[in-house]
């Protein structure tokens, strides 16, 4: 049996252990929301101090080495992915507010699912259709957004009432309520159809979807 002294000192040791571990590890605020702080843009990137150490630069869909994944960034705020959960950090703001995982949407008088998102941070109309497999955008709305896609290779699409020529394109960023995608696959179809974005499988395909009376509840 360990002497008093001894046992002293044991204690001793297992406390400095202790305060160590807790000053190495990276600190949290709130509901676990990781210590960051947005600084602004750079060159597309998002500038950050994470975990007070000095700053980097993420770029959409990038993961910086202490876990932090860089789902979408705007001149205004950044939206993170950290331990299965988004946050969002206004700029300058040191205080992360944890994002739902879960969006309800309502149909609206036509039996249609109608809701509000983003796309590459900015805002759009989007309409859930289960039936396609990509998100699928018109030419104007891809304009108006400063999409860039090949048109050197058009593809044939079937949609419900006619055939269209369309273009593959990759986004960035693509948002529901607190749900964020990156590397989102869509079509960019000629002229001014769909009028509404149409949010398709290649963003839906990853989530739970369960209709409880006129909601539709998506998941991530």
């Amino acid at each position: 049996m360990p002497r008093p002294a001894r046992r002293r000192g044991l204690a001793a040791r297992s406390a400095l252990i202790l305060f160590v571990t807790l000053l190495l590890a990276p600190p949290v605020q709130g509901d676990a929301a990781p210590a960051i702080r947005y600084l602004g843009l750079q060159g597309g990137r998002a500038k950050l101090v994470i975990h007070r150490r000095s700053y980097v630069t993420l770029k959409i869909g990038e993961l910086d080495q202490s876990g932090v994944k860089l789902l979408a960034v705007s001149k205004q705020a950044v939206v993170v992915r950290y331990q299965g959960t988004n946050y969002r950090y206004k700029k300058g703001s040191r205080s992360g507010k944890a994002l739902p995982h879960t969006v309800a949407i309502e149909h609206n008088s036509n039996k249609m699912f109608l809701t509000r998102g983003t796309i590459d941070g900015v805002a759009v109309d989007f309409v859930v259709d289960t039936g396609a497999s990509h998100v699928v955008i018109s030419a104007a709305q891809a304009r108006k957004l400063g999409l860039r896609y090949n048109r050197r290779h058009p593809i044939k699409v079937v949609t419900a009432s006619r055939t269209e020529t369309a273009y593959q394109v990759t986004i960035a960023s693509v948002s529901v309520g607190g749900i964020y995608k990156n590397e989102v696959k869509a079509l960019v179809t000629r002229g001014k159809f769909p009028t509404t974005v149409l949010l398709g499988m290649s963003f839906l395909g990853s989530l739970q979807m369960r209709q409880e009376g006129n909601r539709l509840v998506l998941t991530d």
